[in-house]
């Protein structure tokens, strides 16, 4: 799961959105999106996915509701140990403050989600594909615009 985390208006930190990472092909053992993968959105209060789509740059791109290879179900299925998930990467942002934004790269193993890695850029094209909307109209895009905004003004102040 890449689950994004922004510093919020109070000083606190807000899991924001999240997208589940998949492999397209049993070709390929990585769930990389830009490399032929497919994501899917993930509703950050329940878990619950939404349909997977790819890049979206080919006349054979598509939105999936289950896996083209292996037929399992994609939409609406929900992800185990989510509130612990988020719970996760809501404490382990505060250790890197400086960033504003990080892109968590999540699994969820069976005795519990484990980071993989933290991005200062989080791959937001893979967010507002999935999502179907421009980022500016959910949460995220709403604290970008509010930490640029007190960034900006502190440069003219400062």
């Amino acid at each position: 799961v890449r689950l994004v985390t922004l510093i919020d208006e109070k000083g606190g930190y807000e899991a924001v959105r999240a997208v589940f990472r998949m492999g397209k092909s049993s070709a390929s053992i990585v769930d990389n999106f830009h490399a032929g993968g497919i994501a899917s959105a993930v509703d950050i209060a329940t878990g619950r996915l939404g349909p997977a789509t790819d890049l979206g740059l080919s006349v054979h791109s598509g939105w999936f509701t289950t896996h083209p290879i292996t037929g399992a179900a994609i939409e609406g299925r929900l992800l185990p140990l989510w509130a612990e998930a988020r719970a996760l990467v809501e404490r382990a942002h505060p250790h890197f403050s400086d960033f504003a934004v990080i892109g968590w790269d999540v699994a969820i193993l069976e005795d519990g989600p484990c980071i993989i890695e933290a991005n200062g850029a989080p791959d937001l094209d893979i967010i507002q594909r999935t999502m179907r909307a421009p980022l500016g109209n959910a949460r995220l895009g709403k604290l970008m615009a509010w930490h640029v905004k007190r960034d900006l003004r502190g440069a003219l102040l400062g």
